[in-house]
């Protein structure tokens, strides 16, 4: 055995000794309190909360290039609600035109749809792309709006972390 594979090879060890030792520390984990079928958790001598779920969606919400009105975005318009449904939920109605959907005039983007998302930067108009995040830069994760109304679940804006479930300690624990 060459000495560069026998130092990957240790390595490798450590590396799974400091992830078994982290999945030990955090399956100490206490029952938090079940939403919409989720389980969450929060770690001993924290405020911190974490969750397993097994099915997530993936939007592009508030990318200049998400909707287009030919639905050659990133995105689906259907996942706008566009046309049929709750679209200015998500897309910036037009000031001119408050039954349409703002398109933007120019830019890298023109003819593109402006996406909205709950963060935003308030001090730019509705129709600028820059007042909201671009999901293609931020990535972000949209938790239902009820969820903030429960105590300890802190504010739009904050930081979390996501991580694979294929080495999320106390996997089948939840």
């Amino acid at each position: 055995m060459g000495r560069i594979l026998r130092f990957w090879l240790i390595f490798g060890l450590c590396m799974i000794a400091v992830e078994v030792a982290s999945a030990i520390a955090a399956c100490d984990a206490v029952a938090g309190f079940d939403y919409h079928g989720a389980k969450i958790r929060k770690l001993p001598n924290s405020q911190a909360y974490f969750y397993a779920i097994r099915r997530m969606a993936i939007d592009a919400d508030g990318a200049p290039n998400a909707y287009h009105p030919q639905d050659k975005g990133i995105d689906a318009l259907a996942n706008a609600g566009f046309p049929r449904g709750n679209w200015k939920a998500i897309l910036v109605v037009n000031p001119a035109k408050p039954n349409e959907p703002f398109v933007q005039t120019n830019g890298e983007f023109a003819g593109y749809f402006v996406s909205k998302t709950t963060l935003q930067d308030r001090s730019l108009p509705d129709t600028d792309i820059r007042r909201y995040v671009d999901s293609r830069q931020v990535p972000y994760i949209v938790f239902p709006g009820g969820f903030f109304a429960l105590k300890g679940t802190e504010n739009f804006g904050d930081i979390g972390e996501a991580m694979n479930e294929l080495v999320f300690p106390c996997r089948g624990g939840l």
